[in-house]
């Protein structure tokens, strides 16, 4: 009863701190809950589901999990990738959601067509892609608009692999900014024995001249040496229990002598003796284990009753999961006595194996940590790069970094090659991204503002924290753990289900009402949810782009007048400027210089803070242009939001400054995005100055190339630049190589090109040799250095910023 009442709770708790309805289904004519228990269970929690309807039913979570229902049509064969990252927890191995559960904060879930619609808010921490294999181009541009404000993205297996345009390793390294290498299922290397084959008769007499101990308890097994228990030779393998017993193993292999190989085949032959049969329903038994996947991964399973008398034969065959640290275990079920000797272990290389993809973490990191996560058999394989990266977990189980995190100067990048993410993993990606963490027990929780639920996976004491002061009411106990409070302890029983309502009345069963006129208290927010500058309708970058706890931006423009509008983020909040209220905007007259307007919100309670607003408005000159031209208006340098404190911001900010490049619409310049073909050639264009000169375009896929690249690409036509691909195409969004850079580049400046001259790269035979002229050219131009180990890395995708770079150190006579 206790366990079933706590299964009642645990999906109310879910409920309710999701805000949504809930019913109870019986399948067997009214018996299931035919309880004078369930009865009274059912009335307290629809009597606290009605009262949770006058409390706030917000989400406060501060992870988002973002799924691809289309993904796993691209999926091949029998890969079924929904259970391991949406299921819960499993009594056989770790699980998607319940890992995600157990990982200490609430999370929300999302389809990611509410992503590319703009309907996912956007105060998350903390975005998980559990399974967007396939995404779509605009999907790939509103996960890009993610990458910025300390986010974290996490990603799994193959994000972004399958494109509209096909399967591309290149697509997973523009998404997630991290480096891959391609391999088949299981291509990872094993241990084992080197002829997979073991024989054992027990005749040292001892377990310690054997191959195998007497389980985990000493003295569950023995060699003996008694005429009547004996199979063959002087010695024997024996157990013994009592009725009353119900499992006893009494023989094990040896984990450190017999390494048996992870997917393997093996047949396990050996003789038996039945010394004393086993109680009724018991069974002698046979199986291999292994603790590695966090719950016993059984297999090989085998039972039997053979009556007391002669020896017999057994033979089993089974084939390990793709754990490394598998025992053999013989054992007695509800009693009996057995004898066991002459065991033969076989593997059967006449099958193949198939490993899945797993991966351990970094005990360094993690301690205590020992479980293996994963066990799908995924194809292809991913091996992610770890250069430039921190390594949090590696594959199992040849040890090569698989679990990979990776910081850039806005957010941060993490990804693990299978499902399931696992808890431990979750909760320090939480802890660094500053999400709040209710629970370090490994409990499933759930959490809403108004509500906390926990269901125990172990005895124990847990302690709740909470992000805010509040009142917490135990609606299970029926008692009040506190006011004011922002943690308490509560202790549990494994299978127990706790309810705490936050911010209640004075607690009291919710019957009678709240007694004393109990009011929220007013609100202290005094921030902004959004602010705009606006020129014509349109918005204006700001410089750092707009969060909530920023509270100073920069503008620049050449316009005598702009509206600026500012939204408070609590509804009872005013938000006012030069002491009138910014109620749906207000035009501000600019002076040539800097104009510093502050935007002050004040809070339901009379907090105050104020939001400083520097908008730049440069003069206009007007330089000459070529002989019976009209005079020009120069363009605006840019103010590119998402360049602070990046590795390139200089050379962005130079480049910006000579209008080689302008970066996008939103005002970002997305430095760490893979440049393509078509934004690489217009920036040569600028960096080399203008041309006059164009040629027609006859590439085959002319239709595809935009019309704000199509001028440069025309002008790089004729200067001998650009020639394209020997299918007559450009393909202008495809992404650019090291390779082609250096060909671009020195084909611009004019340079010599020897093709049989030596290149000073270590990767030299990487690079062919139609090229090699125009890589080592630039090289002794100084333009390329190749990367820290001496590699040029002709396949090598650039990014933006790299392009930037690269363009900056053409000979000034170039530019």
């Amino acid at each position: 009863m206790g366990e079933s009442l706590g299964l009642l709770r645990r999906a109310f708790g879910q409920a309710v701190t999701h805000a949504t309805g809930m019913w109870y289904m019986d399948h067997s004519s009214g018996l299931w809950y035919n309880d004078p228990a369930f009865a009274a269970e059912f009335k307290n929690l629809k009597k606290w589901g009605d009262y949770s309807m006058k409390l706030p039913r917000q989400r406060n979570s501060e992870v988002a999990v973002i799924s691809s229902n289309e993904s796993e049509f691209y999926l091949g064969g029998s890969t079924d990738t929904s259970a391991a990252f949406y299921e819960g927890p499993s009594t056989t191995r770790p699980q998607g959601l319940g890992e995600l559960s157990k990982a200490g904060a609430p999370f929300d879930r999302y389809l990611i067509e509410d992503l590319e619609q703009g309907l996912i808010p956007d105060h998350y921490k903390v975005y998980i892609f559990m399974d967007t294999f396939y995404l779509t181009d605009a999907q790939r541009a509103a996960i890009e608009k993610l990458k910025r404000g300390g986010r974290t993205l996490v990603w799994t297996w193959a994000p972004g692999y399958v494109s509209e345009s096909g399967l591309s390793t290149t697509g997973m390294q523009s998404l997630t900014g991290i480096n891959f290498a391609q391999g088949g299922s299981g291509d990872g290397p094993s241990e084992g024995s080197a002829t997979g084959q073991w024989a054992e008769n027990f005749e040292g007499g001892s377990f310690l001249q054997s191959d195998y101990t007497d389980g985990e308890r000493s003295g569950n097994g023995a060699i003996v040496a008694d005429l009547d228990k004996v199979i063959d030779g002087s010695y024997s393998a024996y157990g013994k229990a009592g009725e009353s017993v119900d499992w006893h193993e009494f023989l094990f292999t040896d984990k450190n002598k017999i390494k048996l190989e992870p997917g393997a085949t093996y047949t396990v032959t050996f003789k038996a003796k039945t010394l004393a049969a086993p109680g009724p329903s018991g069974t002698f038994y046979f199986l291999a284990r292994t603790k590695s996947g966090g719950n016993a991964q059984d297999v090989g399973v085998n039972n039997w009753t053979d009556a007391p008398g002669d020896p017999y034969t057994k033979s089993f065959t089974f084939t390990l999961k793709g754990y490394e640290d598998y025992y053999l275990i013989w054992g007695l079920h509800n009693g009996g006595a057995l004898a066991v000797d002459n065991i033969v272990i076989k593997k059967d290389a006449s099958v193949p194996i198939e490993l899945p993809v797993q991966y351990r973490l970094d005990a360094n990191l993690f301690p205590g940590s020992t479980t293996v996560y994963g066990d799908m058999k995924l194809n292809p394989v991913f091996r992610p790069e770890a250069a430039g990266a921190q390594v949090w977990g590696y594959s199992s189980p040849d040890g090569a970094p698989s679990v990979v995190v990776r910081d850039f100067p806005n957010w941060r990048s993490v990804y693990l090659p299978a499902p399931p993410i696992a808890a431990p993993l979750l909760k320090r990606i939480y802890n660094e991204a500053g999400v709040h963490i209710y629970s370090e027990s490994y409990d499933n929780l759930e959490a809403s503002q108004s509500w906390v639920s926990m269901h125990a996976v172990a005895d124990g004491v847990k302690k709740i924290k909470l992000p805010r002061a509040a009142k917490v009411y135990d609606i299970i106990g029926n008692r009040s753990m506190g006011d004011g409070i922002r943690e308490f302890q509560y202790e549990m029983k494994r299978g127990d289900t706790a309810i705490f309502m936050l911010e209640p009345p004075t607690p009291q069963p919710p019957d009678g009402g709240p007694p004393g006129g109990w009011t929220q208290p007013l609100s202290g927010d005094a921030g902004l949810k959004d602010l705009q500058v606006r020129l014509a309708g349109k918005s204006l970058p700001l410089t750092p782009a707009f969060t909530a706890d920023t509270t100073a931006y920069t503008v620049l423009t050449d316009a005598a007048q702009v509206e600026l509008e500012g939204t408070a983020a609590h509804s009872a909040a005013k938000v006012t400027l030069q002491g009138k209220p910014l109620n749906d905007g207000m035009k501000v007259d600019l002076k040539e210089g800097d104009n510093v307007f502050e935007l002050i919100v004040q809070a339901e309670n009379g907090t105050k803070r104020t939001y400083t607003v520097t908008i730049r408005r440069q003069a206009i000159v007007v330089e000459p242009g070529e002989p019976g031209e009209e005079p020009t208006k120069p363009e605006i340098p840019v103010m590119l939001s998402d360049i602070h404190g990046h590795w390139a911001e200089a050379s962005i900010r130079e480049a910006a400054a000579k209008f080689v490049v302008s970066g996008y619409s939103d005002g970002t310049f997305k430095p760490d995005r893979p440049v393509t073909r078509s934004e690489f050639v217009l920036m040569l264009t600028k960096a080399l100055g203008k041309e006059k000169n164009r040629s027609t375009l006859a590439f085959t896929d002319v239709e595809q190339i935009g019309a704000w690249a199509k001028p440069a690409i025309e002008q790089a036509v004729q200067a001998g630049i650009v020639t394209g691909y020997a299918d007559g195409s450009f393909r202008p969004d495809a992404y650019m190589t090291r390779l082609e850079m250096a060909v671009m580049i020195a084909r611009a400046l004019g340079v010599p090109m020897n093709a049989k001259a030596a290149i000073s790269f270590t990767d030299d035979s990487d690079i062919p040799q139609w090229a090699k002229g125009a890589v080592e050219a630039i090289r002794k131009q100084g333009i390329v250095v190749g990367r820290g180990d001496g590699r040029f890395v002709p396949g090598g995708i650039m990014t933006r910023a790299e392009a930037v770079v690269v363009l900056l150190r053409m000979p000034k006579n170039s530019q």
